[in-house]
């Protein structure tokens, strides 16, 4: 065992009282039932403070979430708990971007989260500062399938490694294979109860993220991963076996190998996390091979999971009991410890991003699955200021919609919190069916678009659903070249599209597409971009 994973296994109770413990229920024939109570957040996405929550119609200026909010509901439970995050903590909103994730490694601290696994978004700043972060938070950040892409040089070396770490009995990969901010796995003591959490995430990571971010490391299928740690923790005595999983929950018509294919292969588990796909189950699914319970409680901390667990006395689950608790401020209220930490850092970002830039007519929502007032605005934006032919932007660039009235230059941040720049380059008319074809087919959903216009029948084999297409209303050539602009996420072979990579004569125009859309509104305000039917079904 190495010293890191030594230092990450604590143990809460001293061996003479569990002993005595035991020997007095054994001589009285009785073992009680024991109550493990988990609170569990996943895709935070560094959202601090309660915000006004838009999404709800009969009330969009009414309040939710916040850590002080989520202190407010953990600090009243009287069982023995474990608070603990599913990855996408720290990035991807205005107080998370712009303190490189300070304000979140301070609250959560606070928080006292147990560990947290490391998701996709976490890596958004690169991987220097994510090493920073986990040496400042006071948790572990779990990353069992997070390996280092060794170069020939490296090989040998870390076969010896490799094999001392085997011949010791453990399973885990030797420590060149893995980054230091990523521990496979923890085991904590709470209460008598030996639990122990790994941390899985995405095999899909290096085209969900900047891939340049990602580069020097390989996500292997967490299947694999996992079995080799469900054994070894197994071996280690552990009572529960919990993976905090930021691979994601599949909803109808999705493919790829989910949370629920994950607790069907992989026995032994008792309780998957998920996080990922920002999932709001409303209650808890449970496998019928291994009886593996699943959670995910949404996103941007608007609810946090309450999971109670009963065991009897073998330590065996033998009920549980799940609940999404909605972090409403008028129902749950904030602690004020917590909401004196998070104050500073609001303070200081509400006053750089106050200033109002525009109007909005109407509320500007996204879609992912087709066209979008929003993403219409978004992408017109970015081929306004390239003054390209075409301009494509990714649905998952879109994070927030923008509520009519006063649009503040906090409100454009939450919706473009990437800094992503506006890139150009020359694709074929062959190439930019291509990328259609793709987006048609994908399950990230359908790119936002400007200057095209296409026609789909979703009833065709993926590749083959696009029935029309047009460039200023004419017919596109497939061997003439167009200006395309798009956002450097793309331009990199983000989300899997690499046909940007073949483009010619890329430019990167250190524009960030964030300012963009600060000039496009200042210029068309009051915005009230329609729906046009740049995107149709038949």
């Amino acid at each position: 065992m190495s010293k890191k994973q030594r230092a990450w296994n604590q143990r809460s109770s001293p061996a003479v009282a569990a002993a005595f413990i035991s020997i007095c229920l054994f001589s009285s024939g009785v073992f009680a039932d024991q109550t493990l109570v988990i609170y569990h957040t996943n895709d935070i996405h560094g959202y601090i403070s309660a915000r006004e929550a838009t999404f709800h119609k009969e009330n969009p200026k009414r309040l939710i979430g916040g850590f002080a909010a989520l202190a407010a509901v953990v600090k009243k439970e009287k069982h023995p708990r474990l608070l603990l995050d599913s990855g996408d903590l720290f990035f991807a909103s205005p107080e998370g971007n712009l303190t490189m994730g300070e304000s979140v490694v301070t609250l959560a601290n606070a928080l006292g989260f147990a560990a947290g696994a490391i998701g996709n978004h976490e890596f958004d700043m690169g991987e220097k500062r994510l090493g920073e972060i986990a040496k400042k938070v006071k948790f572990p950040l779990l990353g069992a399938n997070i390996l280092n892409r060794l170069s020939k040089k490296s090989g040998p070396s870390a076969a010896a490694a490799a094999a001392a770490a085997a011949a010791a009995g453990e399973t885990r990969a030797a420590p060149q294979e893995r980054p230091e901010y990523a521990t496979p796995y923890v085991i904590r003591d709470v209460a008598g109860l030996k639990v122990g959490l790994i941390g899985l995430i995405t095999p899909a990571t290096p085209t969900v993220t900047l891939p340049k971010h990602v580069r020097k490391l390989k996500f292997p299928r967490p299947v694999n991963v996992a079995k080799d740690l469900v054994a070894e923790l197994k071996k280690q005595g552990c009572d529960l076996v919990i993976v905090l999983s930021h691979i994601g929950w599949a909803k109808a018509g999705e493919e790829f190998e989910d949370d629920k294919y994950l607790a069907k292969n992989v026995p032994g588990i008792d309780v998957i996390l998920g996080g990922h796909s920002h999932t709001r189950l409303e209650r808890a699914y449970q496998d019928e091979s291994h009886k593996t319970i699943i959670i995910q409680s949404g996103s941007y901390l608007s609810a946090v999971g309450r999971l109670e667990l009963t065991l009897d006395g073998g330590k065996k689950i033998k009920r549980f009991d799940h609940r999404l608790i909605d972090l409403w401020i008028d129902q749950v209220g904030e602690d004020p410890e917590i909401l004196t930490i998070a104050k500073p850092y609001k303070d200081k970002v509400d006053a750089k991003l106050a200033a109002v830039v525009g109007e909005a007519k109407s509320d500007l929502f996204p879609n992912r699955d087709g066209e979008s007032v929003l993403g219409n605005a978004i992408a017109d934006a970015m081929r306004l200021r390239a003054k390209a032919d075409i301009a494509m932007q990714n649905p998952g660039g879109i994070r927030s919609p923008i509520p009519a009235g006063a649009i503040t230059l906090r409100q454009v941040y939450a919706t473009l919190p990437f800094d992503n720049t506006i890139v150009t380059m020359e694709l074929t008319g062959g190439q930019i069916k291509e990328i259609v074809e793709a987006t048609l087919a994908d399950d990230k959903g359908k790119m936002q678009i400007s200057g095209l216009r296409l026609r789909y029948d979703p009833r065709r084999p993926k590749g083959h659903r696009l029935t029309d297409l047009r460039i200023d209303g004419k017919p596109i050539l497939v061997t003439k070249s167009y200006l395309v602009a798009t956002n450097s996420f793309l331009a990199d072979g983000g989300d899997g599209y690499g046909t940007f990579l073949r483009g010619e004569n890329k430019k990167d125009s250190g524009v960030l597409l964030r300012d963009a859309f600060v000039e496009y509104v200042r210029m068309k305000s009051p915005v009230a971009p329609g729906m046009d039917g740049r995107i149709a079904s038949e």
